[in-house]
């Protein structure tokens, strides 16, 4: 069996995040500041910061032994520093990540099938650091073959 896109389909996840800066047209520079799977809460200091995550994995219905179609749950953690202004600093993060996700090409140059945007929510963070953190989550379909 050839080896899986997952860790690809990430990759390019996180070079898409790095590509969030206000010169290529985005509201806010969080490209600067990208990781995947992040041990633990970064610093008020550290932000605006993202986070990429890819979490769970099922099949996509039928398969065979040499072809599966999985969908593979994305989630991109955006955090802001606590202010005056936090919950529009999320905002502006979550417009971010969407338009970086879904406009353009949601195969990744062809690793995935097909990109869907399956929601997102706003938390703010009590604990060592006061934080605000945007939470989106992505369905991303892909063939292994």
């Amino acid at each position: 069996m050839a080896a899986d896109n997952r860790d690809a389909i990430v990759d390019a996840i996180v070079a898409r995040m790095q590509a969030i800066t206000k010169v290529n047209g985005y509201n806010t520079d969080v490209g600067g500041s990208v990781t995947r799977w992040r041990a633990n809460e970064p610093a008020e200091s550290a932000c605006p910061t993202i986070d990429v995550r890819d979490p769970a994995r099922s099949l996509a219905g039928e398969y065979t032994q040499t072809i599966r179609d999985y969908k593979l749950t994305i989630v991109v953690c955006g955090f802001a520093a606590a202010g005056s202004d936090t919950d529009g600093e999320m905002n502006l993060i979550l417009e971010d990540i969407l338009k970086a996700m879904l406009s353009g090409d949601v195969t990744f140059g062809g690793l995935a099938q097909d990109t869907v945007y399956a929601g997102d929510e706003k938390q703010l963070s009590q604990n060592n650091v006061k934080t605000g953190i945007a939470i989106v989550r992505f369905s991303v379909t892909y063939r292994k073959q």
